[in-house]
């Protein structure tokens, strides 16, 4: 655990006031700066206009509150018996943009166990806001209430592999991260989509030593999961993508399979699911591969579309499936998902 690579909490403080004071800062120095001149120049028999209200200093996208003491830990959870258990059965998706949702993480919980869902995939952080976790408190309640109705909570992060060394850091401190009362997540997830990196090959590269720093330091044991594009994506997006090395660094893969803009209809949506789970598998060289599919996306899909989805789902054996997202699931589609329970 050397190397500079595990967040600590004291260290994690000292960046949380850095930022901090880099906001603040102006506001503090500004007004003394201004008595000084005006004692100055009051001494010399000058007269100094009165200052109007000051600036609104802006406040970077990038920052939020430092996490809390009890959030810090660089300890890995105790890996489940079954490490496959957080991505069983029917799954929900909650990313940061979905404020509804984030507000009132008790309530999110409850109407989703009401539905079945077996697991809650948390997006926890991205590479566009400062991290490990952008709101620690509300993934602290998530976390407990999922708990508290027996359902597993998946986190999840968004790299952009152009500075892997933050990238892996935030991703342990996601792992590391404690709710108050001792709750951990049940496995992390990384999202293999962003192209910031324009050289496919490079891209290629830096997301697979990613994955291995991340695999070395939580050990085999731990579960993780790798979020992948859909097998079914054009041509010029992530063309190099060694599912058969993801599929040994990762307990299990989640293809991105959004059916929606290039099938309609239930046939259309079966057809496209099963091909996807297909070539995940032939790409992966292995037909065993556990898969947890994500379909979507949910609005533009009607039951129909959900139905042909649930019904591939089935007849592949999968391990477990879900739709993007939770924001955007209908209650008409909740009630075909409830066949995945």
């Amino acid at each position: 655990m050397g190397g500079g690579i595990v967040l600590r909490g004291a260290s994690e403080r000292i960046a949380a006031r850095c930022v901090e004071w880099s906001v603040v800062a102006p506001r503090r120095i500004i007004p003394i700066a201004l008595s000084i001149l005006a004692a100055l120049a009051a001494a010399c028999g000058q007269r100094v206009p009165a200052a109007g209200p000051l600036p609104e200093v802006p406040v970077p996208a990038a920052t939020t509150a430092p996490l809390p003491r009890w959030a810090l830990t660089d300890e890995v959870p105790t890996p489940p018996e079954d490490p496959l258990e957080p991505y069983r059965g029917l799954g929900a998706w909650v990313d940061l943009f979905d404020d509804a949702l984030w507000g009132d993480p008790e309530g999110t919980v409850a109407g989703l166990a009401s539905r079945g869902v077996r697991t809650l995939f948390l997006e926890t952080g991205s590479y566009r806001f400062r991290g490990p976790i952008k709101h620690p408190a509300a993934a602290g309640r998530f976390l407990e209430a999922a708990h508290g109705h027996g359902m597993q909570v998946v986190a999840w992060y968004v790299p952009d592999f152009a500075h892997l060394e933050r990238d892996l850091s935030w991703s342990i401190g996601t792992i590391g991260f404690r709710s108050p009362n001792g709750h951990a997540f049940d496995s992390f997830a990384l999202d293999i989509e962003v192209t910031k990196v324009a050289d496919h090959a490079k891209r290629a590269e830096r997301m697979l030593r990613l994955s291995e720093d991340l695999r070395a330091f939580v050990g085999p044991g731990y579960p993780l999961g790798a979020i992948v594009p859909s097998p079914l994506r054009g041509e010029g997006y992530w063309p190099i993508l060694p599912v058969d090395r993801l599929a040994a660094l990762y307990d299990v893969i989640l293809p991105m399979a959004y059916w929606t803009h290039q099938a309609s209809g239930e046939a259309e949506a079966y057809d496209y699911i099963a091909r996807s789970v297909q070539l995940t598998r032939d790409a992966a060289g292995r037909a065993d591969v556990p898969i947890h599919i994500i379909g979507g996306i949910a609005d533009p899909a009607g039951p129909d579309e959900i139905r042909g989805f649930a019904r591939a789902v089935t007849e592949a054996e999968l391990i477990g499936a879900s739709v993007y997202d939770v924001a955007t699931t209908g209650e008409d589609d909740w009630a075909v998902l409830a066949g995945l329970r």
